[in-house]
């Protein structure tokens, strides 16, 4: 009997630390998620401010020396909103393979996760869409009225609300169409949506053969890395996810694995914030004209440098999660959960608050000032909108589905 007591003790404890390593895992890349999204938001609020860091002399000719610089240095990543979409784009590949890979021969789980990932997305998607609604017809943006010009800053001032409009939007023409009349960032929501049944597929297709699955990764990446078409192009982003997630972690988990896993997360974070007309990226920008030129290689390399930077970024952890195991820690945890719901959510908080920043502060101040306001704003809201919305249905949908899946397994074995 203590024998047997011990041998179950050993297993429980065994799969116990499994089970700690997988969440582990998992909540280091929410922490990925997590300050990707804040990235987004000082993304935006710099667009608000100081729109020369995004966009050059289009909408600011005259741009201080501070701007000048940090254009010119080679740390934007720290404030490029594009690079973190990205990152969210191959983040979920990654994801979304990781667990069903562990099931690859169980078709009806991954059935099951297909048919819920719309309402997973798109629930809290119709309820930011409403809340948008209802917050333009308060009038609540007040942008025009302050005279903002910008017109990045009068994304809501454009039109007026409609509300069979609003819930067309919610229901099907955000997530399908990527509509954003009502919430601007749900450009993203149409390309999330479709890249995950391309990983459903190919995962229910190739997975039973990893060898397999990894070819038709490459070769679905290189089809679609160079495509003009934003929706096709993201994705690549999504296979290169998928790859990612079928080769083990930490596989050089000494010195030398620490020494290549900074040196790709710093190349990574570099090529993310890659800009034209900086000073840091000339040499990339000189070998993107040649392609041009010599080779009539016509890729966006505005678009591409950066993704494979998230990519690089995400690669680093094949050799050792060291470098990043930090964003596991119970605060990253926390932005993790709720970054979907911040991302839905900031634009909004944005609308509202900065046309008052921009009544007493402008440039790269006033922007720090908005980004002080907006994000504890943003990460209260988001944090209710977290509970009562994106958590809330979620338990809903996946305890739906559940009793769904058991009584119609019930009613085939009646059958059978």
């Amino acid at each position: 009997m203590t024998l047997c007591k011990s041998l179950c003790m050993i297993r429980a404890a065994s799969k116990e630390k499994g089970k700690m390593e997988s969440r582990e895992k998992i909540t280091y890349l929410d922490g990925m998620r997590g300050l990707a999204a804040l990235v987004v938001v000082l993304s935006h609020c710099l667009y608000w401010f100081a729109p020369y860091l995004h966009s050059g002399t289009r909408y600011e000719p005259n741009p201080s020396s501070l701007e000048i610089m940090i254009v010119n240095s080679p740390v934007t990543f720290i404030y490029r909103g594009g690079s973190a979409v990205w990152l969210f784009f191959v983040l979920s590949g990654f994801v979304l393979s990781y667990g069903l890979l562990k099931r690859k021969e169980n078709l009806a789980a991954i059935r099951a996760v297909a048919v819920k990932r719309y309402f997973r997305l798109n629930i809290p998607v119709f309820f930011a869409v409403m809340l948008g609604y209802i917050t333009i017809s308060l009038g609540l943006y007040k942008a025009q009225e302050f005279g903002v010009l910008n017109p990045f800053s009068l994304a809501y001032t454009k039109s007026s609300p409609d509300l069979l409009q609003a819930l067309k939007q919610g229901i099907f023409g955000s997530i399908v169409y990527g509509e954003t009349t009502y919430n601007y960032v749900l450009w993203t929501i149409s390309i999330e949506l479709y890249g995950s049944f391309l990983v459903f597929s190919l995962i229910a297709l190739f997975a039973g053969n990893v060898k397999t699955l990894r070819v038709v990764c490459v070769v679905i990446f290189f089809c679609t890395i160079h495509a003009q078409d934003k929706t096709l192009n993201s994705m690549s982003l999504f296979v290169a996810g998928i790859l990612l997630a079928t080769f083990k972690r930490d596989q050089l988990n000494n010195r030398a694995g620490l020494m290549a896993a900074v040196s790709l997360v710093v190349l990574g974070l570099y090529l993310m914030g890659y800009y034209p007309p900086s000073a840091s990226y000339v040499s990339l920008t000189r070998f993107a004209a040649y392609m041009r030129s010599e080779f009539g290689f016509l890729t966006n390399w505005s678009r591409l440098y950066p993704q494979i930077g998230v990519i690089v970024l995400l690669y680093s952890t094949l050799f050792t999660t060291v470098v990043l195991k930090p964003l596991g820690s119970s605060f990253f945890e926390w932005l993790g959960k709720i970054s979907f719901s911040a991302y839905l959510m900031h634009s909004i908080v944005l609308g509202i608050v900065a046309p008052y920043v921009f009544m007493y502060f402008s440039g790269i101040q006033a922007a720090l000032v908005a980004f002080l306001l907006v994000l504890p704003l943003t990460l209260w809201v988001s944090h209710i909108f977290y509970v009562y919305i994106d958590n809330y249905f979620t338990v809903k949908v996946n305890k739906y589905f559940s009793v769904s899946s058991q009584e119609s397994r019930t009613a085939l074995q009646a059958l059978s």
